[in-house]
């Protein structure tokens, strides 16, 4: 199967390559960013000797390049082990995990010789669950020279994710016992309930007003109707938990009831203010049971 290697236009736009590098640094830097030994984590084994061969340079033009190179920060090699790390190759070709990639990191880091080439890697790598696929894959392997600078990092970064969730769901449950807390108490009778609901922001003169348009009622026959309808909704032991619900509870029953009314004239001996001060005294009566 062919193996490719992406290089990123935004290499050539580097200060780096535009101020501080020779045409040969870039060759090889390419070389090293393309050849056969590369793999999915930018470490891998490579001799002089090889490089050499293969992009044409001496052996002592090769030595000299890799230190330049090395002074530019762009990349590590360790001489015991003959083995390369390129510094930003996490930034650049690891930004997207995946089994596939996962998979083909695992198999590679088996391979790495020197460890704290692999601090390097995770360091370079934005793609923080990736770095904790990494971090879980190392787990099964002597970490002892990268622990200490990077994985303990990723423990508290981890334990502070967790910290912010904590907290979000604590201010969820707080904004929940709030609502709960706001919520108008439950009364002992639809009356007290009725008038509690009427009454706020003078909703009663302002619906009955619309009640008295839509139905084409006066004061008298609202009042009554409201009086026959309290008395209907009670008998069941029917509540009412918002405004809305019981607007159009009242309101249903005036569609079906409203010529009644009308025919009547309003003989309840109930006036409308007459029911709104019962009701306010009731709801007196109920609070002061209920303190």
């Amino acid at each position: 199967m062919a193996k490719y290697r992406h290089v990123h236009c935004e290499f050539w736009n580097d200060e780096k390559v535009e101020l501080e590098m020779t045409p040969e640094d870039k060759y090889l830097m390419l070389y090293l960013l393309t050849n056969d030994r590369t793999n999915s984590i930018g470490i891998y084994p490579i001799t002089f000797k090889r490089m050499a061969y293969q992009t044409g340079y001496s052996m002592e033009s090769v030595n000299n390049i890799v230190e330049r190179l090395e002074r530019l920060n762009l990349i590590k090699y360790d001489h015991d082990h003959k083995e390369i790390c390129i510094l930003n190759w996490g930034k650049w070709n690891l930004k997207k995990g995946g089994k596939p990639v996962e998979d083909a990191i695992k198999v590679d880091l088996q391979t790495v010789k020197n460890k704290s080439f692999i601090s390097i890697l995770l360091d370079s790598i934005d793609n923080k669950k990736l770095v904790q696929k990494v971090i879980s894959e190392l787990g099964h392997h002597d970490t002892s020279t990268i622990r200490p600078r990077y994985v303990d990092k990723t423990e508290t970064e981890t334990e502070t994710e967790t910290e912010k969730e904590n907290k979000t769901e604590t201010e969820k449950e707080n904004q929940k016992e709030k609502r709960e807390a706001d919520k108008p108490p439950i009364y002992e009778s639809l009356l007290s309930y009725s008038f509690k609901l009427f009454s706020e922001s003078s909703i009663e003169g302002v619906f009955f007003e619309k009640m008295k348009q839509l139905h084409e009622l006066n004061d008298e026959q609202v009042s009554e109707a409201f009086v026959k309808w309290k008395a209907k909704k009670e008998a069941v032991g029917e509540e009412f938990k918002t405004k809305k619900h019981l607007k159009n509870s009242f309101n249903k029953f005036l569609d079906y009831n409203a010529k009644e009314f009308k025919s009547s004239g309003g003989a309840s001996s109930e006036s409308f203010e007459d029911l709104v001060a019962e009701m306010e005294r009731h709801a007196a009566k109920t609070e002061g049971r209920r303190l």
